[in-house]
């Protein structure tokens, strides 16, 4: 599976168009697609946006939650 990518002519985010696939082979292309901004929402400790920040330097990943983190 291939993926196109849009380019919103107002200069906003490009972000890939996948063609219609089971979810699992949907998930793996995205998985696989150079990500340049990420966001995790409820992230917890953060261990996940900090592995994807390794596993992407020129990725900008911005990671919330409510709560705070814990002591350390």
């Amino acid at each position: 599976m291939s993926a196109r990518y849009e380019h919103p002519k107002d200069g906003g985010f490009v972000y890939p168009v996948l063609p219609p696939a089971s979810d699992s082979e949907r998930l793996d292309t995205m998985h696989n697609t150079i990500a340049r901004k990420i966001i995790e929402l409820g992230c917890g400790s953060g261990a996940w946006a900090i592995q994807a920040a390794k596993q992407f330097p020129d990725a900008q990943v911005v990671a919330v939650d409510q709560s705070p983190l814990p002591d350390r």
